[in-house]
């Protein structure tokens, strides 16, 4: 399974611990610099960036455009799943974007999503296992319950609520 991850500069830590790979960041690439080749050879997709409700961009570091509404739309995302720990991702049409660039499966939940910087935090923590599960074979359904299901067990930590709140969503709807 080949994993690819594109973050906010300031969250690579983290997203290379969940991610299990090395991610490209928001500085240096932005909107008009990121293109779809980074993700031509990928089965799962992470984003961590920051999103905003009704917003069509997400942003890295300084709010610097890292992804773009328009440009999400163009991409070819069949086949392949999607975890976004991005902030306010329903209430933002990148939800719909991601859907009409046909993703397979879309991970991600509503307001503000809490993720670590230098340590795994909540989603980060969902988004680990979740990859463990798929690495393991797990359909992606069971990898889902069972990311939620190691989840449980960080109850007292912050965020953990809000990250239990994610929901998994196949072309569009949610399961």
């Amino acid at each position: 399974m080949n994993v690819y991850a594109y973050c906010a500069n300031s969250f690579k830590k983290s997203v290379k611990k969940m991610a299990g790979i090395e991610p490209d960041t928001c500085p240096p690439f932005t909107d008009d610099t990121f293109g779809e080749d980074r993700l031509i050879n990928a089965d799962l997709i992470y984003f961590k960036l920051h999103g905003l409700p009704e917003q069509a961009y997400w942003y890295g570091d300084n709010m610097i455009t890292a992804l773009s509404l328009e440009k999400l739309r163009q991409f070819n995302l069949r086949n392949k799943m999607i975890f976004v720990s991005n902030c306010h991702l329903m209430e933002s049409p990148m939800f719909q974007g991601l859907n009409e660039a046909g993703a397979l499966a879309v991970i991600g939940g509503s307001g503000i999503n809490y993720g670590g910087i230098d340590k795994l935090v909540a989603s980060d923590i969902l988004g680990l296992y979740f990859r463990i599960g798929l690495q393991l074979g797990m359909k992606i359904k069971t990898a889902f319950e069972f990311s939620k299901t190691v989840l449980k067990f960080y109850a007292r930590s912050k965020g953990v609520e809000d990250a239990m709140a994610f929901e998994l969503y196949m072309r569009g709807k949610t399961c």
